[in-house]
């Protein structure tokens, strides 16, 4: 759908009117046009956005999430870019108010992912329950966005007399639409985080000792120390930004070490191919008490293979779900997110089932706290501090969801 008339022709009445809801209205848009690179589209001057699919564009342009992670870049064959200043949403489409000064640029409209989400956030609901569903919203908009536990009270207790929902209207109207962005920017209050533990739960006497298993994994030329420790079969990573290097490798190396020195785990040995590099550092590691085990020159450590096959796995998965090109600092987020994903799942090689997350960090995952979002959701995260200015209370992020990564030492 295109709301600018500067990007088309042709405009001409739709064999097939649509519907959509904006701002708690409905706008029928009763025309098409032709448009220069997506062809034919819906246009109305009504309408506050312009609304690409991502999984059109895809065919035959780029799509290149920038580095800032707020820009989303469009490369058409001819080589002329469209850029739109918020990123695709989830469900495959980008939804975006149209700058009145420029036709390549577009500015974000105030909800871009949860318009794009409430098409299907609809499956499984009948008419009568999204048009009720829709009520609950205006009205929540019409009381300068009530709270949902205000709105609750008072349909519970009947203070107000003849409103047209029910609490199973509330409840239905939170899964479709989700609360409302304007509410949350404007009345949102700073929160404490779930309590995350910083030490192990579990005190244990004496330290534990275990070997790590080392080899670097390549990721589009991107670097990184891939590790699993035996015999608690948990997994590490580290970026490597400068390579595998001599200089590279210790500083990464003694990150790792201080990981499980703070958990009272004593590193006795480190298995790594020649190939990595270990062989300079060893004079410094067997100083400090450590055995060094390197496998002959093309004979990988096969437990780490197999770990990095797992990884690249799960990236992929990623990718797939988020189809745009993604900056450095995404890739390795996803990076991590895939090692914290591969400590949350039970292994064979642990005959009790001990997860590998609980068996180090002592600590049980919890859906509440460790399962609320999925990796890249948008979402409002409270800003750093709230006053009594007309400054908005949240600001639009995305998750990346690496707790107790190495990385974080």
């Amino acid at each position: 759908m295109v709301n600018d008339p500067r990007l088309v022709t042709n405009i001409r009445s739709a064999k097939k009117p649509i519907t959509i809801g904006v701002g708690g209205d409905k706008l029928e848009i009763q025309e098409i046009c032709d448009t220069k690179h997506f062809g034919v589209a819906y246009y109305s001057l009504e309408a506050p956005f312009t609304i690409w699919s991502q999984a059109r564009v895809a065919k035959f342009a780029k799509i290149q999430l920038l580095r800032n992670g707020e820009t989303t870049r469009v490369t058409l064959p001819d080589n002329s870019v469209l850029d739109f200043a918020a990123d695709p949403a989830f469900d495959g489409l980008m939804a975006h108010v149209t700058d009145a000064t420029s036709p390549n640029v577009y500015l974000n409209c105030a909800q871009p992912a949860a318009f794009a989400m409430v098409s299907t956030n609809m499956e499984g609901f009948t008419k009568i329950e999204i048009e009720q569903a829709k009520l609950v919203q205006d009205f929540i908009a019409q009381q300068g966005y009530m709270s949902i536990g205000a709105l609750r009270t008072i349909v519970s207790n009947g203070s107000w007399q003849g409103l047209p929902f029910t609490t199973r209207d509330i409840d239905n109207s939170m899964q479709i639409y989700g609360p409302p962005i304007p509410g949350l920017k404007g009345k949102s209050k700073k929160k404490a985080s779930p309590v995350i533990l910083t030490e192990p739960a579990k005190t244990r006497s004496h330290p534990i000792d275990i070997e790590l298993l080392l080899d670097f994994m390549f990721i589009n030329k991107s670097a990184f120390l891939i590790g699993i420790a035996t015999p608690v079969h948990y997994a590490f990573a580290q970026y490597a930004p400068d390579g595998r290097g001599e200089k590279s490798l210790w500083l990464l190396l003694t990150k790792v070490l201080a990981f499980w020195r703070q958990r009272n785990y004593n590193v006795i040995m480190i298995r790594m191919d020649k190939e990595g590099g270990l062989s300079p550092l060893t004079p410094r590691l067997e100083a400090m008490g450590i055995a060094i085990h390197p496998a002959s020159p093309g004979d990988h450590v096969p437990k780490v293979e197999r770990l990095i096959q797992t990884i690249k796995g799960t990236v992929r998965s990623l990718r797939a779900s988020f189809p745009v090109d993604w900056p450095k600092p995404v890739l390795v987020h996803s990076v991590y997110f895939a090692i914290r994903c591969f400590n949350l799942t039970p292994s064979s090689v642990v005959p009790d089932g001990e997860l590998p997350w609980t068996r180090v960090l002592g600590i049980k995952p919890d859906f509440k706290r460790d399962s609320r979002v999925a990796f890249l959701t948008p979402v409002e995260a409270t800003v750093p501090v709230t006053d009594n200015s007309m400054n908005e209370r949240t600001q639009t992020a995305f998750c990346l969801l690496t707790h107790w990564c190495v990385q974080d030492v």
